[in-house]
């Protein structure tokens, strides 16, 4: 019998992180912020890290089919030092332990930080490397303020959508960000949809459309006012609503979610 060849894996290879691209870029001023993205060319696959100065209060909303997060409970919404997206599905949430780690050691091993982390789906593959602790560190130290890389890059590097149909398309990283007065927002999303990407006219324009089988879009938005925690729950639900950014899977599917117990302030920025 032939013997099968086993796939090149984090194990096998010499993996070296990578950490500038070649792509488009999105400028901005948010001092407070700062963005790192890495990967494993080998892969490919990659992580997008972001680091926030003053430890803002974070507030997570998790919904649709085979989510993959680390510190993801509502109850865990409180100061975060950092959020990590990563590919290689549950295995890339080792990336968010690496940001954490490398966080740790700037410290002098003397202050423990919340990492929060979101996996995405790139297994489409060959080989399985997947973002691990080394490249988890190598990201952190890679963040840098202004500067957002567009597409593939980081978390983006193999992100496809509408794979669940024999048609897949690559995809990436995105983002904006936008000033009023003084309040910033900044929203940043790695898509990775089984579906179909749509227009604001609702035309498709990347992936097929089939809303019977879930796929992992995550995204990020943050700004440095001051509010509840209810309160940015609540922007970012409604707001990924309005980008049409989920539809339910099936009837019955819970698209809300209610922060029970006594209403806080958040003395800091909420994200």
């Amino acid at each position: 019998m032939e013997k099968r060849s086993q796939p090149l894996t984090n194990d096998t290879a010499r993996l070296v992180p990578k950490t500038a691209f070649d792509v488009p870029v999105l400028e901005f001023d948010f001092p407070a912020l700062q963005i790192g993205v890495a990967a494993y060319e080998e892969g490919p696959t990659g992580c997008t890290v972001f680091r926030f100065s003053r430890d803002p209060t974070s507030v997570i909303d998790v919904r649709g089919g085979f989510p993959g997060t680390i510190h993801g409970s509502p109850e865990e919404d409180i100061r975060t030092a950092a959020i990590c997206f990563a590919g290689g599905s549950t295995y890339g949430v080792e990336a968010a332990t690496g940001v954490a780690a490398e966080l740790f050691a700037q410290s002098g091993y003397s202050d423990i930080k919340l990492v929060r982390g979101a996996i995405t789906y790139d297994f489409w593959r060959d080989n399985k490397i997947y973002p691990d602790k080394a490249l988890g560190r190598a990201v952190l130290k890679s963040a840098r303020t202004g500067v957002f890389p567009l597409g593939r890059a980081g978390v983006g590097v193999s992100l496809t959508c509408g794979g669940g149909f024999g048609g897949s398309e690559r995809t990436g990283q995105g983002g904006a960000f936008l000033q009023v007065g003084p309040t910033k927002i900044a929203v940043f999303t790695a898509v990775n949809a089984a579906g179909a990407i749509v227009d604001r006219q609702g035309q498709v324009v990347r992936g097929h459309l089939d809303r019977r089988r879930p796929g992992p879009t995550i995204g990020l938005t943050g700004d440095q006012s001051r509010g509840s925690k209810r309160g940015s729950d609540r922007v970012g639900q409604e707001g990924t609503g309005r980008a049409g950014g989920f539809a339910p899977a099936a009837r019955g599917e819970r698209i809300g979610n209610e922060l029970r117990g006594k209403r806080r302030t958040c003395q800091r920025p909420c994200i």
